[in-house]
């Protein structure tokens, strides 16, 4: 019996003293709530623990695990989830995540 494996690592390049500089928004996609987080800033980010609230306190939680990246200059959108029923009420208003240079916690 032979196995093949494959890895897959991202390798990513940033110049000295670069940082992310994030913002997100709710967008409607095929009629299904969307959060697109952008990325003005020159490095990447990696995002894990995410979690979004929006102005009524309902919560859109993705997880524990990695939720992915975003890039440098560039914008990610995450499905919200099912179960965040009645989600995005007054717009997203505050952003909780771990990323790869530590707690994220941010507020409109």
């Amino acid at each position: 019996m032979n196995i093949a494996l494959r890895y897959s690592i991202p390798v990513f390049f940033t110049a000295p003293g670069a940082a992310p500089k994030l913002s997100w928004d709710l967008q409607q996609r095929a009629n299904k709530p969307v959060i697109v987080v952008s990325n003005a800033g020159d490095r990447r980010i990696r995002l894990s623990k995410l979690k979004f609230t929006d102005g009524r306190g309902a919560v859109a939680n993705f997880g524990d695990g990695l939720a992915g990246y975003v890039l440098g200059h560039s914008s990610r959108g995450f499905d919200v989830p099912a179960n965040a029923k009645g989600f995005g009420a007054g717009g997203v208003v505050a952003i909780s995540a771990q990323g790869d240079t530590g707690p994220i916690e941010a507020k409109r």
